[in-house]
Order: structure tokens, then C-alpha cells, then sequence
């Protein structure tokens, strides 16, 4: 799935009231389809798990899916964000997992 790819699914995260779960891992989906996903999040309040594991996601599709996308969703449970040797170099997964345990933290208080 390419950022196209992603978009549209983030547009039918947006309308659709019954997701539960998303699985999107190992796909390129870029900065373009990160920030989409992350203003889906963002507006979504039925999904409870996404896997992005793997997923080609530069340093601003990072950003946006902890401050947009995961500041602004309440109902998110899990989130898989395993990726490979390139991006554990670049520190995106650490990132990601830092940020995303602040908004859990900011959550529950």
C-alpha cells in the first residue's frame, strides 16, 4: 500500500463507526499517509488496536501520529509499532513509542 493507499483508508477510518482493529504493517506508506492516518485518528473514537509495524513512516508522519493523531484519540488500546534496523537507526520507533506513552500517561490522568 502506497500513500494513496493510506489516505483512503484514512478517509474510511473517519466515516466508518464499527472498525475495531486495522492492520497496515509493512507498507511504504510515507509522511503523506501517516499524517493522513494520524488526522483520521485523530477523529476516530471506535478503533481500539493498529498495527503499523514496519511501515516506511519518515520523521514528520511520527510526529503527527502522536501529537494529532494519538493526543486527540481516547479509545486506542494498542498500538504496534515494531519496525525494522533503518528506522530503529533513524529513532523514529522510539519516538513514536515515547510520545505515544506520554498521551497514554496524559489519558488516564
Amino acid at each position: 500500500m502506497t500513500a494513496a493507499g493510506a489516505c483512503a483508508i484514512a478517509g474510511a477510518i473517519v466515516q466508518n463507526k464499527s472498525l475495531r482493529r486495522l492492520d497496515m504493517h509493512a507498507n511504504p506508506i510515507s509522511n503523506e499517509g501517516s499524517i493522513a492516518l494520524a488526522e483520521a485518528l485523530g477523529r476516530n473514537q471506535t478503533l481500539f488496536e493498529l498495527n503499523i509495524a514496519g511501515c516506511v513512516i519518515g520523521t514528520p508522519g511520527a510526529q503527527a501520529i502522536a501529537t494529532s493523531g494519538l493526543l486527540k484519540n481516547y479509545t486506542l488500546r494498542k498500538l504496534d509499532l515494531e519496525v525494522g534496523q533503518e528506522a530503529s537507526q533513524l529513532g523514529l520507533a522510539s519516538r513514536i513509542e515515547w510520545m505515544a506513552m506520554c498521551v497514554c500517561f496524559m489519558n488516564d490522568v
